[in-house]
């Protein structure tokens, strides 16, 4: 009976998504509507990079008992361009958007908007796809052009 109990929760913890469908549409939906608004394209949302942002915040939330930090170093010293490419997509350019303020989409892309260097990736002219993952707090964007 344990042993049941015990494999169906580790089960159940496996099953769970780790973004809400409705939170990673409208994160992607405010970000393209802010590069819209300055002129830009909008992304693409591309499964490939939701994984490596996806990646990104396990490790972070795994990391979290130890730092409480929000970084751009992931597993084994990886970087954005690595979990991209790990993820299958092959970019020939990459950025990484993170924050810690993500409880809410609308949290994340303010928390963006208000730091020059978040903005300015969020508005990369470069980039045409997107992927993003929230969980626990922690948001990622992960943006990128082949």
């Amino acid at each position: 009976m344990c042993y049941h109990l015990i494999l169906t929760l580790i089960l159940l913890c496996r099953c769970q998504p780790d973004t809400e469908p409705e939170q990673a549409h409208q994160l992607i939906d405010e970000i393209n509507d802010y590069r819209v608004a300055d002129g830009q394209k909008p992304l693409t949302a591309d499964p490939r990079l939701a994984k490596a942002a996806r990646t990104q915040v396990e490790y972070l939330l795994q990391m979290q008992p130890y730092c409480q930090c929000v970084d751009h170093t992931g597993p084994n010293g990886t970087n954005a361009a690595e979990r991209v490419a790990a993820a299958g997509y092959p970019a020939s350019c990459v950025g990484e958007n993170l924050t810690s303020d993500g409880d809410h989409p609308l949290d994340a892309i303010e928390a963006w908007k208000n730091s020059s260097s978040h903005r300015e990736t969020m508005l990369g002219p470069e980039f045409t796809d997107v992927g993003v993952s929230i969980r626990g707090g922690l948001a990622a964007a992960v943006f990128a052009c082949p």
